[in-house]
């Protein structure tokens, strides 16, 4: 059937937004429901930029440097380097995504739960370790979310990027003007 209907209220949303889902078939059941997420999607939203198994194998320089020297690119709540220039690129562009193409005003930019540091050369001098579990990576994190938002500003100024205090960075960061 060839048919295009309306839904009836303004806002339909089923539990978490399937459009974040990798499986293509549900991200498409959502959208032909007509659900939409009226806010944006509000959740640990980097999930959608690290949970490809593609991105994983192309870019392992996208993803946190473990301890033992490997890229979190195996794990199940895989995390970002937060530091590659490589993975802010990739973050602004999705965000242009759900900007221009699926009209959100806002955007997340919230790291996946269980939350680890890279220790890569670059982010490891950016854990203050002095602030304790719930502070131990907030300028780190804080800095990411604000350096996402000056990009977006340039080009998407009446929107909104969005990141939860939470986890180890739930403390307000110290170095973000």
């Amino acid at each position: 059937v060839n048919r295009t209907a309306r839904p009836a209220f303004e806002v339909r949303s089923i539990s978490r937004p399937l459009i974040s889902s990798q499986s293509l078939d549900d991200a498409l059941w959502y959208l032909r429901l007509g659900a939409n997420e009226q806010y944006g999607l509000l959740h640990h939203g980097l999930r959608n930029l690290t949970d490809s198994a593609e991105q994983r194998a192309q870019r392992p320089e996208y993803y946190a440097l473990l301890p033992n020297g490997a890229r979190d690119t195996r794990g199940e709540r895989s995390q970002a380097c937060l530091s590659s220039p490589g993975f802010l690129r990739e973050t602004v562009a999705y965000a242009w995504l759900m900007f221009d193409h699926y009209g959100m005003p806002i955007v997340s930019v919230m790291p996946e739960d269980g939350f680890r540091h890279c220790q890569c050369d670059m982010c490891k001098g950016q854990e203050t370790l002095d602030r304790g579990p719930s502070g131990s990576s907030s300028d780190y994190v804080w800095n990411f979310v604000a350096r996402v938002a000056d990009e977006l500003a340039k080009t998407h100024p009446d929107r909104k990027v969005f990141c939860g205090a939470y986890s180890r960075y739930r403390l307000p960061p110290l170095t973000v003007d």
